[in-house]
């Protein structure tokens, strides 16, 4: 019941659907990058301490 509303309203509203897609893949992508940056910064911080 719950899946075919949900289909239904993702049908009905294709821009909102891919708008919302298109948001969570770019907020992920965001997410992604400034993990990998603070981890290099950490790692090179790390490496002038040592070095």
């Amino acid at each position: 019941m719950i899946f075919r509303i949900a289909i239904r309203n993702l049908l009905h509203k294709p821009l909102y659907t891919a708008l919302c897609w298109l948001l969570l893949a770019c907020s992920t992508t965001v997410l992604l990058v400034l993990w990998a940056l603070n981890r290099q910064a950490k790692q090179q911080l790390e490496r002038q301490i040592d070095g």
